[in-house]
């Protein structure tokens, strides 16, 4: 549902705050987990980029998923309220510049490019990041031993919630934007 209109309360900080005719979205990750053989998310997937960003009459979501056995990169692309492109790998997704967080002791993507490999589908986008707005260090609460083990040998799994500044080509015309996306990374440094 691009830009669709949303009504609502939420709380935040026991602060009650009413949103009304706002621009929303829909997210939904399920995966149905057995009580006897338990999936974990880490067993599936090693890392993702996932991101959206609004341009002017343009919604556009992405995802970059590497799974252990192969990558599935995902687009779809709305003007006004229509979808009028959706694809799975016909992308290509690279991280141009990487920042270091101080916090959490690990890199994270500062900016991002999206780009078509359809050629019946001129489209490019370029993520830049312009502030962190959520992370964590998905080892948080773990034996500080086995923690430093893992991030020393294993992985320094972390997640980042990112803002930013998006630059949209798409049918040769150039658009600004802003959006959000997120970086989860299970495995690798």
């Amino acid at each position: 549902m691009p830009k669709a209109r949303v009504d609502g309360d939420f709380f935040y900080e026991n602060k009650k705050y009413t949103v009304t005719s706002a621009i929303g979205y829909h997210d939904h990750n399920y995966i149905k987990v057995d009580r006897k053989y338990p999936l974990f998310l880490d067993a599936m997937a090693i890392k993702w980029y996932w991101g959206k960003f609004y341009a002017d009459r343009f919604t556009v979501i992405f995802a970059d998923i590497y799974s252990r056995t192969n990558r599935t990169l995902s687009l779809m692309v709305a003007e006004h309220n229509k979808i009028i492109h959706s694809s799975n790998n016909l992308i290509d997704c690279s991280v141009s510049t990487s920042g270091y967080d101080n916090v959490l002791k690990a890199k994270y993507p500062a900016s991002l490019k999206i780009k078509s490999l359809d050629e019946h589908f001129p489209f490019q986008a370029e993520f830049e990041s312009d502030r962190i707005l959520d992370r964590k260090d998905l080892l948080e609460g773990v034996n500080p031993v086995l923690k430093f083990l893992i991030k020393r040998l294993v992985a320094k799994p972390v997640y980042h919630g990112i803002f930013a500044k998006v630059k949209l080509e798409i049918n040769n015309v150039h658009i600004q934007g802003t959006g959000n996306f997120e970086s989860m990374v299970f495995r690798g440094k």
